[in-house]
């Protein structure tokens, strides 16, 4: 009776959705870059999914990059390179989702190239 009284409460729990949190990010929020090449990366809390995650760099309403993140990366952490952003003012925004499922996080930073 204990043994089938134990099954139907880890039934009957909910399931518990793991969010990721950042950690530290390049470019740094409201930091000015210069180059043609920009790297970004984001680090969080806990191994991220990175062929699940994606980089977006935007401007105004208007999406200028939709990065993927490369593959051999830290677990924890989404890197890209963005190459020849023209000078302006943007928002690195992130979607990332958890390695041992749960729920994606996101977020952004805001950034200028000059």
């Amino acid at each position: 009776m204990a043994r089938l009284l134990l099954i139907l409460l880890a039934l009957a729990a909910p399931a518990r959705a793991e969010m990721l949190h950042m950690m530290e990010a390049s470019p740094t929020p409201r930091s000015v870059m210069q180059g043609a090449a920009q790297e970004f990366f984001v680090r969080f809390d806990g191994p991220v999914d990175h062929q699940a995650s994606r980089l977006i760099v935007t401007r105004g309403d208007l999406v200028i990059r939709t990065l993927r993140p490369r593959l051999g990366a830290s677990p924890n952490t989404l890197y890209a390179v963005a190459g020849g952003l023209p000078a302006g003012d943007y928002v690195l925004r992130w979607v990332v989702a958890p390695r041992a499922g749960g729920v994606p996080s996101m977020g952004g930073l805001d950034f200028t190239i000059r």
